[in-house]
């Protein structure tokens, strides 16, 4: 259904995991937008495209923002977001911060729990870390980066 948001952003998730041309994917994911403004998961996906794909390092953290603005608890986005504000701004803290919140709305989310203990691992507070690597492993013992 070409004016089903969801299937646009669905589609475009797909192209974007089989990872051969993100610029299709892109485009799905501005066609599920211009059929739905504020449709969160597309903002949301779309910034995760742009920060790894293209490396448009402005437009992401906008796309991270304005889908936080409509779904300030998704942990997907959340984790996301503090991704490209360790990468790019070198921001641990407010890093840390994101993924806190992530797992406040998600407790098991597995690379949340995994990248807050690499964050905390990094400041030295190596018990910290343990239990999240803990926790982590605990959600799901078969997830690599835990």
């Amino acid at each position: 259904d070409p004016k089903h948001a969801n299937t646009m952003c669905n589609y475009g998730l797909v192209l974007q995991a089989q990872g051969k041309d993100p610029s299709r994917a892109l485009e799905f994911f501005d066609r599920a937008l211009r059929i739905d403004p504020i449709h969160a998961p597309s903002l949301g996906f779309k910034g995760l495209l742009l920060h790894n794909s293209f490396r448009r390092y402005a437009a992401a953290e906008e796309a991270y923002q304005r889908s936080l603005a409509l779904s300030p608890s998704d942990g997907v986005v959340l984790s996301n977001y503090a991704h490209l504000i360790h990468e790019v701004k070198r921001d641990a803290a407010g890093a840390e911060d994101l993924f806190r919140r992530a797992l406040k709305g998600s407790p098991g989310h597995v690379p949340a729990l995994s990248c807050l203990a690499q964050l905390l691992e990094e400041k030295g507070d190596v018990e910290g870390a343990r239990g999240l690597y803990e926790r982590a492993v605990a959600s799901d013992p078969t997830h690599v980066g835990a």
